[in-house]
């Protein structure tokens, strides 16, 4: 052997270390916020873009009453971000729908979304609108969180996820005014560098969670958690990578929790699909609900209770109540990218509460035809009896759109949601809503 190769061998690990190391897959970013909600993101390429304005007229069943319903739309999407603008007016026997148009910042809720995500620059990501879809890191803390459950008050709401390969800041507000639910989170891999595969994607999190209007009401302890997290790759064989992980979580006034398990994922599986699979385990003290941040978290707090449909009993448990138990969250998700999406999330609450969840995410695009569902239900006992009757801890929203001929769409939305009954000395009550609207529009490109 030749010394140049003698040599050459013996610096050949020194060189595989100088190599830069491959850029390590992101954690999550697909489950954070609306980032990768394929309802709102319909390009595939630099190169697509969509302007429409769209007019819609028909009718309006919210409640036991029938109005007649007028609406304009204006979409606008290109390579940089989008903006769906929707205003609506409804009137009946009764005169108007007067919660669409009872106050000044009716008008902000017109705006459905603005996105800032440029094609191909995943670390970049800013929305403003109705926050639909929040979560934070693990969701120990927030997941699935809806700020439109009480879609007469919903809030323009604000989701950022900045940052590179080893540091990431993601922030959620479930108002820009900073007045309710606020979370911020930042993730880092201090060894993103080295090429050890589970060194590399060794990820350390941290994330905060508070409501800050819980301050301006008196009797009641602030409302905030903290959470501390760690992540890794332990296997990874093609697209497919398993990523245990194990989260510690606080309520500063409150209980704890310790969150582990494992996630499968698969970020780019044969340029077709995204996947991902969960299975953990939750053992929580007194005090303590996992994801208590949640669907029904703006109509089911600490200042604001669901009552029954008969006015006489509040619905779900307190946080202040709440025993200490175990929980198995099964999560899985489908996203074939812009077309199909298929997610659902159940935790079994393992004590002697009704504590149980459910989160179903169904979306279909096709050239004519589209179809959305989101659905979240509480209060269950077990995954049965999630197949029972919508009770009033419920909600869901289903529309569907259908190229009838040209421009010519025909559209219906179903949406069960809450309406505010009254603010007394126990705090705000809400109360199930049911609405039904169908319509026929025509889009016009510009």
């Amino acid at each position: 052997m030749s010394a140049s190769r003698r040599l050459l061998r013996a610096l050949a690990p020194v060189l595989l270390l100088a190599l830069p190391a491959p850029r390590p897959a992101d954690a999550q970013p697909s489950l954070f916020g609306s980032m990768d909600d394929p309802s709102e993101i319909h390009r595939r390429a630099r190169w697509d873009r969509t302007r429409e304005v769209r007019f819609l007229g028909g009718f309006s069943l919210i409640g036991a009453q029938w109005r007649t319903l007028v609406a304009g739309r204006i979409h606008v999407e290109g390579a940089s971000g989008s903006v769906l603008w929707d205003g609506s007016i409804r009137s009946g026997i009764y005169g108007p729908y007067r919660p669409d148009h009872d106050e000044a910042y009716d008008l902000a809720r017109t705006l459905r979304y603005v996105r800032l995500d440029p094609v191909g620059r995943r670390n970049t990501y800013v929305r403003l609108g109705p926050v639909r879809r929040g979560r934070l890191g693990t969701g120990h803390l927030m997941s699935f969180f809806d700020g439109a459950a009480p879609w007469d008050e919903r809030r323009v709401g604000f989701e950022a996820r900045l940052g590179g390969e080893t540091f990431t800041v993601f922030a959620l507000a479930e108002d820009v005014r900073l007045g309710n639910v606020v979370g911020l989170r930042s993730s880092w891999r201090p060894l993103g560098r080295a090429r050890i595969p589970a060194l590399r994607s060794l990820e350390l999190g941290g994330s905060w969670v508070a409501d800050r209007a819980t301050k301006a009401v008196a009797g009641l302890e602030p409302v905030a958690a903290w959470e501390a997290d760690v992540r890794l790759e332990v296997v990874r064989s093609g697209a497919f990578a398993l990523f245990p992980f194990v989260s510690y979580a606080r309520f500063t006034n409150y209980g704890e929790g310790l969150l582990f398990g494992g996630d499968l994922e698969a970020d780019n599986f044969i340029d077709f699909a995204r996947l991902y699979a969960r299975l953990a385990v939750h053992y929580g003290t007194d005090q303590f609900v996992p994801g208590y941040f949640g669907a029904f978290y703006p109509v089911s707090n600490l200042r604001s209770r669901i009552v029954d449909s008969d006015l006489v009993e509040a619905i779900g448990v307190p946080l202040p109540e709440v025993h200490g138990a175990t929980s198995v969250l099964m999560e899985g998700r489908v996203h074939l990218f812009e077309r199909f999406e298929l997610w659902m999330a159940f935790r079994r609450h393992y004590g002697d509460q009704h504590l149980s969840t459910l989160h179903v995410r169904l979306h279909v695009r096709a050239r004519r035809f589209r179809l959305s569902l989101a659905q979240d239900r509480g209060g269950l006992t077990s995954i049965w009896s999630a197949f029972g009757p919508l009770g009033s801890e419920a909600t869901l929203t289903f529309s569907t759109e259908y190229r009838f001929w040209g421009s010519l769409w025909v559209h219906a939305v179903a949406r069960y949601t809450y309406e505010r009954l009254t603010d007394d000395t126990r705090g705000r009550r809400y109360l199930a809503q049911r609405r039904f609207e169908p319509n026929v529009g025509v889009r016009i490109p510009f």
